[in-house]
């Protein structure tokens, strides 16, 4: 991953605490035309396709609804961080040609609450207007085959199988049965989850007799069985758990409007990469 995307003009010990204008050029704001402000957001990944959640993509509605690019500050016409340095142009405004939601986006629990928006027409890239460099065809740091998918497309059945996403990871409280949040699983020490469950975790420091330490367990497909099975002789491992060590919450989470929810957990202990 491109470190220096997007353009930022301050280094970390003065960054304040809003963005500034060419520093996300992939943010994208969703619209209706009756309405003043927005109602979702998106990130640009290529010139033609925004991501963005399948809760959000119900309420567009296909050539109609307002997609805008290159916007910062909705108070101004130009936005400027100084009199001589301002965005050059004005925003882009597109339409939504077609909406791809997640065929196993579930409303009630929000499982695979993920949806594409293809725009009317392509966009040009400039240093207000660029898309996230992660999701780029031209990236070369994501394994495009990462998780194993141990059927084809016309074959996946409604649930996931075993192997498929080895990089979730489950938040329980010991002393209850279910658990209470997911997080993925981005390096052998770190897990990211959201600001709402981090608040949840318990962390060793603060554990006591009453409220245990949180769990974070790895490689889990099916809570109902000890062992996860494919067929009798194809079996995962056991199910790895760690404890957290520290809860990073983004220093800006506002849980009013869930803004920058988004957090690092750190676990006591790295783990060993398998297949699961």
């Amino acid at each position: 991953m491109n470190k220096n995307c997007g353009y930022s003009p301050y280094n970390d010990r003065i960054k304040p605490e809003d963005g500034r204008i060419f520093e996300n050029p992939w943010l994208v704001l969703l619209r209706h035309p009756e309405e003043q402000e927005w109602f979702c957001q998106g990130t640009l990944i290529t010139d033609r396709y925004v991501l963005t959640t399948a809760i959000c993509s119900e309420a567009i509605v296909a050539n109609e609804t307002i997609i805008i690019l290159g916007e910062y500050d909705r108070t101004v016409d130009y936005d400027c961080e100084t009199p001589n340095v301002c965005s050059a142009g004005s925003i882009i405004e597109r339409v939504p040609h077609n909406v791809i939601v997640h065929p196993d986006f579930q409303n009630d629990t929000y499982e695979n609450d993920i949806a594409l928006i293809m725009l009317n027409r392509k966009i040009s890239y400039s240093n207000r207007v660029f898309p996230d460099k992660l999701h780029m065809d031209s990236s070369t740091t994501i394994n495009k085959q990462c998780g194993e998918t141990p059927y084809s497309i016309r074959e996946r059945p409604p649930s996931g199988r075993m192997y498929e996403n080895p990089w979730l990871v489950l938040l329980r409280h010991p002393e209850e049965t279910l658990h209470f949040c997911h997080g993925t699983l981005i390096s052998n020490r770190y897990v990211l989850t959201t600001a709402i469950c981090a608040i949840a975790v318990v962390t060793n420091v603060n554990a006591t007799a009453e409220q245990q330490a949180t769990e974070i367990i790895l490689g889990e497909h099916d809570l109902s069985t000890e062992t996860d099975c494919i067929t009798a002789w194809n079996c995962s491992l056991p199910t790895t758990k760690r404890s957290v060590e520290n809860v990073v919450v983004h220093e800006n989470f506002t849980s009013k409007i869930y803004a920058n929810d988004i957090a690092l957990l750190y676990m006591n202990a790295s783990i060993q990469f398998d297949n699961s």
